[in-house]
């Protein structure tokens, strides 16, 4: 197995790459759904076809603030050595 393809970035999400020139404000345009693996996708407007998809392990962040609707209709993410932080 070619180890390589396993790194190589998503196209249909936004990625931690994309943020390592700096934090990012974007617009929510709608909230979905997603996999079992990544259970929400949220669409940004300055990203189309290309949802940001918190993990599972965001959960634990993303409910108290978030349920039951997100709080606005715009968010900053950024990336750290650790991951996509919002």
């Amino acid at each position: 197995m070619n180890l390589s393809e396993t790194i190589i970035p998503k196209s249909d999400q936004l990625n931690a790459d994309d943020l390592m020139a700096g934090a990012l404000t974007v617009t929510i345009t709608g909230v979905r759904r997603g996999s079992d693996e990544q259970p929400v996708d949220i669409d940004l407007a300055e990203y189309p076809g290309r949802a940001y998809r918190p993990s599972k392990s965001m959960s634990p962040a993303k409910v108290p603030a978030w349920a039951p609707r997100p709080p606005a209709a715009w968010f900053t993410a950024a990336a750290d050595m650790a991951g996509v932080v919002l």
